[in-house]
C-alpha cells in the first residue's frame, strides 16, 4: 500500500480527493494514526492510501519540487512573454519605415530617368531647329558657305548642349541628394531600433533577475516554514 506524508495545511478531504477516493474510507484505513477525530492530522503523519496506484519505489510521494533549472525556464517564458512582443512591434515599425524610404528612393529614381528621357529628347529637337534655322539663314543669303553664319550655327549648337549638360547635371544631383538623405534616414531608424530593443534586453533581464529572486525567495521561506513546523511538532511530540 502507498502512503502519503501529511503537510501544513493538508485535510483528509483534501488528501482523499487528490488520491481519488474518499475522507471516510481513507480515515477508516489511518484511524490508529489519526486518532478519534478525522479533522485532527497533523503535519509528518505518515498516511496509507487505500487503492491509490503504486509509484516504483513502493510509496507515494508528494509532488517533485521546481528545479533551479524548470524555475529559470518558467520565468524567462514569462518574461519573454511580455517583452518579445515589444521588440516585434519596434522590428514591424521599422520595417513599415525602411520599405517607404525604399520605396521613395525608387521613386526618385523613375522620375530622375523620366525628366532625363524628356531633356534628351527635348534637346535633339532644339539641336535640329536650330540647324534648320542655320540652313534657312544661309539659304536667305544666297545658299553659299558663308563662315559667321557657320561660327553663329556652332555658337549656339555648343551654348545649347552646355544648357542641357547643366540641367542634366542639376538633375543628378537632385537625385544623389534624395538618395543620399534616404540612406542616412533609413541608418538613422536602424540605430534607434537597435538602441530601443538594447534597453528592453536590459529591462527585460532585470525583470527576469527580479521575478527570479522573488520566486526563489519564496521557495525558500516556503521550505522554512515547513521545516519549523515540523520542529515544532518534534518538540511538542517530545513531553507526550
Amino acid at each position: 500500500m502507498n502512503t502519503y506524508t501529511v503537510r501544513p495545511g493538508d485535510t483528509l478531504s483534501k488528501i482523499a480527493k487528490k488520491y481519488a477516493t474518499d475522507w471516510r474510507t481513507l480515515y477508516a484505513a489511518n484511524k490508529e494514526v489519526v486518532g478519534s477525530d478525522p479533522n485532527l492530522i497533523r503535519p509528518g503523519m505518515v498516511l496509507a492510501l487505500p487503492g491509490a496506484p503504486a509509484s516504483p519505489g513502493g510509496g507515494t510521494s508528494p509532488p517533485p519540487a521546481q528545479t533551479g533549472k524548470n524555475l529559470r525556464d518558467m520565468v524567462s517564458a514569462a518574461v519573454s512573454a511580455a517583452y518579445e512582443p515589444q521588440k516585434a512591434e519596434l522590428k514591424s515599425a521599422w520595417q513599415e519605415q525602411a520599405e517607404r524610404i525604399e520605396s521613395d528612393s525608387r521613386a526618385a529614381q523613375t522620375r530622375y530617368d523620366a525628366a532625363r528621357g524628356e531633356l534628351l529628347a527635348q534637346r535633339e529637337t532644339d539641336i535640329a531647329r536650330l540647324l534648320a534655322d542655320a540652313e534657312n539663314a544661309q539659304l536667305a543669303r544666297g545658299g553659299g558657305y558663308n563662315s559667321w553664319l557657320h561660327q553663329q550655327a556652332q555658337t549656339r549648337e555648343s551654348d545649347l548642349m552646355r544648357a542641357y549638360e547643366r540641367a542634366l547635371a542639376d538633375r543628378q544631383g537632385d537625385l544623389h541628394t534624395r538618395l543620399a538623405d534616404n540612406a542616412g534616414l533609413k541608418e538613422l531608424y536602424a540605430k534607434q531600433l537597435a538602441d530601443r530593443i538594447a534597453a528592453l534586453d536590459a529591462q527585460q533581464q532585470a525583470e527576469y533577475a527580479r521575478m527570479l529572486l522573488e520566486l526563489e525567495y519564496d521557495e525558500y521561506a516556503a521550505r522554512q516554514a515547513l521545516e519549523n513546523e515540523m520542529k515544532l511538532i518534534a518538540y511538542r511530540n517530545s513531553f507526550k
